[in-house]
């Protein structure tokens, strides 16, 4: 026994050490946050709680609202894991490494995703010292995305919480919002930065040289566990003279193990979101093989409207109805006419109509009009 008890005395200690050394990181973080918000005073502030900013794969909603917000606000502070202590980032944006639940003569706004939420008990208190909460429900709330216990007590609360504004990102989640008892929510879809994705490429990346051999059929996103892998297999099996280019990071390494056997499967790995465009700019077609379900059902998909400013028709499975009812968009009822469908896109992949077709649909969906939207009811309620 007396080994024993050693071992465990050890591992105890360990832990211990490890708790107090978290606890000086976290009083330090807040301290340094404190400090230099004390050195700001009467100023217009946005914080921003979304995923982190810097060295993105792909650029999310809140990252593209950022770059019209920032216009409109003296500061801009986007919380993020990365720093101890608050740096600059570009322009009036500044990374902080927590938020201080602190009374300040500033006036501020807080930006909440739904997929990176706080507790609700802090949320109450932001309210309580007069910060104005704009709460953006952008996501299907699941532990397939993201630890969902915070969003989902705040999402429970959100009829108690008079927050200043409510979006919602496609007309499912509108509909949770309004089934909820949420007067008024904005439905503010997604959409694209354009000028990210009309610049011309002049020599294609050497990673995607050998997939260009034959037409290209290509995804870029997170290849997780709301892709459907086996449509993917499918397609590949139907299609060995179209080469299947797919850009991301595998949540399971199975998934592209799996893959990797059939000769026209091309991956390329995790891009940055700023190189993009030098990859999708060869696809024919693209497609977005969502699974069955809640998440594809809420999904509006930004990638769709970046495939626009391409001109690249795309393919869909049944469940994303965000992508219905445009030209050169096939929302595929099932597996067979998801296959067919890929033949029935390559076919559209050179009509200069449809081309026209979905760059117009791309300008129509610009972020900058979308977070315009925002902006103008933020002044409303007082900027």
């Amino acid at each position: 026994m007396g080994i024993f008890l050693k071992i465990r005395r050890y591992f105890d200690y360990k832990i211990l050490k490890l708790k107090f050394y978290q606890f000086g990181i976290n009083c330090y973080k807040k301290n340094k946050t404190i400090e230099f918000l004390n050195k700001i005073k009467g100023k217009k502030i946005l914080y921003m709680n979304a995923s982190p900013i810097s060295n993105q794969m792909f650029q999310q909603r809140p990252h593209h609202f950022l770059n019209v917000f920032k216009n409109h606000f003296d500061y801009v502070f986007y919380i993020s894991y990365r720093t101890q202590e608050p740096k600059p980032y570009k322009d009036n944006i500044f990374e902080v490494p927590t938020l201080p639940i602190i009374k300040t003569n500033n006036k501020i706004f807080y930006y909440l995703s739904s997929v990176n939420c706080i507790k609700l008990k802090e949320l109450k208190k932001l309210k309580k010292l007069n910060y104005r909460i704009i709460y953006d429900y952008y996501d299907e709330i699941s532990d397939d995305i993201n630890d969902s216990k915070n969003a989902v007590r705040v999402h429970k609360n959100l009829n108690k919480l008079d927050l200043d504004i409510i979006i919602a990102t496609s007309d499912k989640l509108y509909k949770d919002l309004i089934d909820l008892g949420i007067k008024n929510p904005f439905l503010i879809k997604n959409g694209v930065t354009i000028e990210d994705f009309e610049k011309k490429v002049d020599c294609p990346p050497p990673d995607i040289i050998p997939a260009l051999n034959q037409p290209i059929v290509g995804y870029y996103g997170y290849l997780a566990n709301w892709i459907d892998f086996s449509l993917i297999e499918q397609a590949l099996k139907t299609y060995p003279k179209f080469n299947f280019v797919f850009i991301g990071k595998f949540i399971d390494e199975k998934n592209h193990l799996n893959l990797k056997k059939y000769p026209n499967y091309f991956y390329l790995g995790v891009k940055n979101y700023k190189d993009l465009y030098k990859y999708s700019g060869f696809f024919s077609i693209a497609i977005i093989p969502f699974k069955l379900g809640k998440i594809a059902l809420a999904t509006s998909p930004n990638k769709l409207f970046e495939f626009f400013a391409l001109g690249i028709p795309c393919v869909c499975t049944r469940d994303l109805v965000e992508c219905k009812n445009y030209k050169g968009v096939f929302v595929s009822k099932n597996e067979e006419e998801f296959i067919q469908d890929i033949k029935n896109a390559f076919l559209l992949s050179n009509n200069k109509e449809i081309k026209e077709y979905l760059k117009n649909q791309a300008k129509k969906n610009s972020w900058n009009k979308k977070a315009n939207l925002i902006v103008d009811r933020i002044k409303e309620i007082g900027l």
